[in-house]
């Protein structure tokens, strides 16, 4: 399978990582709803993908932008 498939949310960034996590999503979500529904029915419909997990920021320190 080709990593790169997950492009159902084509703006965020998307990394392809070492360890325990294979690809990282950069999601930004108005809220829990819109966030839920971009994993339970686009990552989860997108075919490779067999679990996801959630990390969510709390508060930027410091932007490079």
């Amino acid at each position: 399978m080709n990593p790169y498939c997950i492009l159902t949310v084509p703006e965020e960034p998307i990394t392809n990582n070492s360890g325990d996590v294979d690809i990282l999503l950069e999601i930004v979500a108005g809220d829990m709803q819109h966030l839920s529904d971009i994993v339970l029915k686009d990552l989860f419909d997108t075919e490779g993908v067999m679990s996801t997990s959630s990390t969510f920021v709390l508060d930027e320190v410091k932007s490079l932008h």
